[in-house]
């Protein structure tokens, strides 16, 4: 019980003593503290006090006068040293930081406005771009369907654009439909080459329109082959019947005959 209330005792003392003790207040320190921040460079505490041109504060001669180390009259002396203050590296160091922050930003606007041409350059020449191309689609599409939907190997007369058999027969006997089937190919194999391959948007749409415009220049000869072939059977059967028609014995020569029979079918 007695060590109970001399520890009780110990520990009131403490805690009135604790009590006691005020809170200092040291304006030297608070100066040096505003020295080391943005608040104020000077404010040298302890301050000098003359008497008769003679210093009388002892404790500032020993900070800052004639008693003080040579490196505290060189602090005073010296330039504006806070790391906060107008010139301070840490301000420095902030106003860096800005202008690196300023210019990468002007780098990741670049380098957006890069990316952004880059794509546009490459939806420009990629034949992904084909299936969404307004021309291609309202004009050039349409119009070459027909070709890339053609049967070369088709024993259909319909399908060569003729509208009898016989002709198409004939231009099969005489190899033109062989040879027009090797052209036909050639251009389809340029139209699937113009979808595929990867060229500018304009160049891509010139060689659409060239196998456009082959194409139906080859579809006019188709059916020019076809009148052909008609009017050679319409001269031969003319032919034939003037022929038949002549006294036998005057004989004309074959020249005059066919003339004869051009001139029967309106060709000139």
């Amino acid at each position: 019980m007695k060590k109970t209330l001399i520890i009780m005792g110990l520990l009131s003392g403490f805690i009135l003593q604790a009590q006691s003790v005020k809170r200092l207040k040291d304006k030297s320190i608070v100066a040096q503290e505003k020295r080391q921040v943005f608040l104020q460079w000077g404010d040298w505490r302890p301050e000098p006090k003359y008497f008769l041109g003679i210093q009388t504060n002892f404790a500032y001669g020993q900070v800052w006068g004639m008693w003080a180390p040579s490196r505290n009259r060189d602090y005073k002396k010296g330039p504006d040293i806070r790391p906060l203050g107008p010139t301070g590296k840490q301000v420095q160091r902030h106003i860096q930081i800005e202008m690196m922050e300023n210019r990468t930003e002007k780098l990741r606007d670049h380098t957006n406005s890069w990316k952004e041409e880059e794509n546009k350059e490459f939806l420009n020449y990629t034949n992904l771009a084909t299936i969404s191309d307004p021309l291609y689609l309202v004009y050039y599409k349409p119009n070459l369907n027909s070709l890339e939907a053609f049967n070369v190997n088709s024993p259909f007369y319909i399908d060569w654009g003729f509208s009898k058999q016989k002709p198409f027969n004939e231009a099969q006997q005489y190899g033109m439909i062989a040879h027009y089937r090797e052209m036909i190919l050639e251009l389809k194999d340029k139209y699937k080459i113009a979808k595929n391959v990867d060229v500018s948007r304009g160049k891509r749409l010139l060689m659409y329109h060239d196998v456009f415009l082959q194409w139906r220049r080859m579809k006019q000869r188709l059916k020019d082959l076809e009148n052909t072939f008609y009017l050679q059977d319409i001269s031969k059967a003319d032919l034939m019947k003037w022929k038949n028609s002549q006294i036998p014995n005057y004989t004309r020569s074959d020249a005059e005959i066919f003339q004869e029979a051009l001139n029967q079918a309106n060709i000139y």
